[in-house]
């Protein structure tokens, strides 16, 4: 038996073993819903999204990151920065003089910076209305892309507060765990605010309020996986290539807290839209309004 002949017996087995576990899986209770739960994620074109989300992040929420930086007692900023290896020198987040700051970007420039700002707010926009369906934001009612990158941008900065209930305790264990609790309570609150506001309250309140757990979930498990891995990564990438290995690390981890957000918005999807239990209880009456109402306008 030539290569060839064991490669296509190697593969034609692997083939049928993946069958036979497909098989059992889609026998299995909830298999279906997970089988479809696998497939929407890998139609939904995550990697794309995320990145575009990253970009946009990267040229949307800094900026904003740096107009806040010129306002005095701003050291939430830098144990937000401090907690993930990065310092306000990294990312030239200071001036010298604060007082100085602000005059030089001024009231006008730091509203312009907020309004340029709204890009990221707009993808997050669009990703959610191709997910859900749901009619994009027109310009009449482009004030809640300036919320809600006012909100993001103030809930990062708030990181830093998070983190300094690390240190609150007599024993280490108490501190992560008041940390990590307050990290899952403000993510659940900001990401449903975010989902309610950009959907329009197209998406009923179960739903909007999952979505805001789960990217609760994945984002404090980002936060903590960060604190660990991202300073010595930054360092090496810092040493080989200066300010580009920065750039480079922080639109790697924008990408990752990104994919976080779309896979929340598709996985909560795909359980409102299963026909089962846990579709039916996410769907309220509500939704099937909203849906009723679209169906018979198209």
């Amino acid at each position: 038996m030539d290569v060839s002949q064991t490669r296509r017996s190697v593969v034609a087995k692997a083939k049928s073993a993946a069958d036979a576990w497909l098989v059992q899986l889609h026998r299995m209770p909830g298999g279906p819903l997970l089988l479809r739960l696998f497939s929407d994620l890998a139609r939904s074109e995550i990697a794309d999204r995320s990145m575009t989300l990253a970009g946009q992040a990267f040229t949307s929420i800094l900026p904003v990151m740096i107009v806040l930086s010129t306002i005095r007692s701003n050291g939430y900023i830098d144990d937000t920065l401090s907690g993930y290896g990065l310092s306000p020198e990294d990312l030239a987040l200071t001036s010298g003089d604060p007082g100085e700051s602000a005059v030089t970007f001024g009231v006008i420039g730091g509203l312009m910076t907020v309004i340029s700002a709204t890009s990221f707010s707009r993808a997050l926009d669009r990703m959610y209305a191709r997910v859900w369906g749901t009619p994009k934001l027109t310009f009449s009612k482009g004030w809640r892309w300036i919320v809600v990158v006012v909100a993001i941008s103030l809930g990062v900065t708030a990181q830093g507060i998070i983190a300094r209930l690390g240190d609150i305790g007599i024993f280490d264990l108490l501190g992560l765990s008041l940390e990590i609790l307050a990290d899952l309570a403000f993510w659940t609150v900001l990401w449903f605010f975010v989902c309610r506001m950009l959907t329009q309250k197209k998406v009923n309140i179960r739903c909007s309020l999952l979505t805001g757990i789960i990217s609760a979930v994945g984002l404090t498990a980002l936060s903590i996986g960060s604190r660990v891995a991202l300073e010595p990564v930054l360092a090496s990438a810092t040493g080989q290539f200066g300010i580009l290995g920065v750039i480079f690390t922080i639109i790697s981890w924008l990408f990752v807290f990104s994919a976080v957000l779309v896979a929340s918005a598709v996985i909560v999807y795909t359980l409102a839209s299963d026909t089962g239990r846990v579709g039916h209880f996410l769907r309220t009456k509500e939704a099937s309004e909203v849906q009723m109402v679209e169906q018979q306008a198209a």
